[in-house]
């Protein structure tokens, strides 16, 4: 279901996004906690275009609910954009 409807936003051949490390620091009341996860993705916008690295993290404010924890704000933070090496012909 996500698939489809991403690519009615978004107008690319190709997005992959990777999560690495995390950070938790966890409030001393236990029922919050604020949560740095580094990530890095590969886009490339047509078949034949050079792909977009991209690295950056999330800084995410994390609470405990009845239904368990939940993400209360994010804030996305891009950091390094570099272009790859463009396909080359078969």
């Amino acid at each position: 279901e996500t698939k489809p409807w991403l690519r009615g936003m978004i107008a690319v051949e190709l997005f992959m996004l990777y999560v690495g490390d995390v950070d938790v620091t966890f409030d001393a009341d236990g029922i919050g906690a604020d949560v740095e996860t580094s990530w890095h993705g590969v886009f490339v916008a047509t078949p034949d275009a050079a792909p977009l690295l991209i690295f950056g993290t999330y800084d995410d404010r994390f609470v405990r609910t009845p239904d368990g924890w939940r993400i209360e704000a994010r804030t996305d933070r891009p950091a390094l954009q570099v272009p790859g090496n463009p396909p080359t012909p078969a």
